[in-house]
């Protein structure tokens, strides 16, 4: 029968476990006097208790997770034109047709108040424009997806702030220009006869109150602007019967103070169907707020 070659072993042994605890045992016991004085702590001789964390044994206590908090971004905002002393105050939320919501109002006051007092710095204050941060868009009024969740008590203090808000623009210790690139309705054209200018871009459809579709009339000064504006038959007019001016309607009405120019070419689509030369009205309002600075 032929022999079947074993195979050799391999000169390297790999201890086995319990191989390592009897050798630990065997050579605590040879001499007594070296384990008195080299005695192996409990700790380390077994492995399971070492004082290493294991990748298992890692807590999520042990890990920060905390994440930065983000602001979101303002709703209205300020910015320095070309002109010294020249600032556009710019509504911020083009996706809701810069409806006047809470945040967007209290965005807003803070900006003129910050405005307010550039007089005190280096570059004092000539000139404000209101303008939306997105061509074919001014104000479409007040935001009435968050005014239906108000209750009584809260609408009334939403008003009261409006009017407050209105105000300070009215009262601005500089001349203030509303840029209507858009559609500018209820409480957007409140805001805008309490500036001391309006130039709106001449292809604009919707210039008015239509609060009275929905049963109620401005709350936010319209009532009492409109008439010294348009005299009052017209002011009534505008009100009752809730219509909408395109821009040439309002200029001859006198609610628009200056149309944009028919020279610009850079034409931006409107989602309401005007078609809107980009920042057309924008532009118009530099060259007066331009002029306003040369007159010293």
């Amino acid at each position: 029968m032929p022999v079947i070659p074993q195979p050799e072993q391999s000169s390297l042994s790999v201890p086995k476990l319990g191989d390592r605890h009897r050798d630990v045992g065997n050579a605590s016991s040879h001499s007594s006097s070296s384990s008195a004085s080299k005695s192996i702590p409990a700790s380390a001789s077994s492995p399971r208790s070492s004082a290493i964390a294991l990748p298992s044994q890692i807590t999520m206590n042990s890990i920060s997770l905390a994440t930065p908090t983000i602001s979101p971004p303002p709703l209205a905002y300020s910015e320095k034109t070309i002109y010294p002393g020249v600032y556009a105050v710019v509504l911020a939320r083009p996706q809701e047709h810069n409806a006047l919501s809470k945040q967007l109002l209290a965005d807003f006051e803070e900006v003129l108040d910050r405005l307010a007092t550039a007089s005190a710095n280096a570059e004092p204050l000539r000139a404000i424009i209101i303008r939306s941060s997105v061509p074919g868009r001014f104000c479409a009024g007040a935001d009435l997806k968050e005014r239906r969740t108000m209750s009584e008590e809260e609408v009334v203090v939403f008003l009261s702030g409006l009017r407050r808000i209105f105000d300070k623009v009215a009262h601005f210790p500089c001349p203030t220009i509303a840029a209507l690139d858009g559609p500018t309705l209820g409480g957007g054209l409140e805001m805008a006869i309490a500036c001391d200018f309006r130039v709106a871009n001449r292809n604009i459809r919707k210039i008015g109150f239509p609060e009275a579709g929905l049963g109620i009339i401005p709350g936010a000064g319209g009532t009492q602007r409109a008439p010294r504006l348009l005299g009052l038959t017209k002011a009534k007019e505008l009100i009752y019967t809730g219509r909408s001016l395109t821009a040439p309607e309002a200029f001859q009405w006198g609610l628009v103070d200056y149309l944009s120019d028919e020279t610009n070419e850079s034409i931006t689509p409107n989602p309401d169907g005007d078609v809107v030369p980009q920042n057309d009205a924008y532009a118009r309002a530099l060259e007066l707020a331009k002029l306003m600075c040369q007159s010293g």
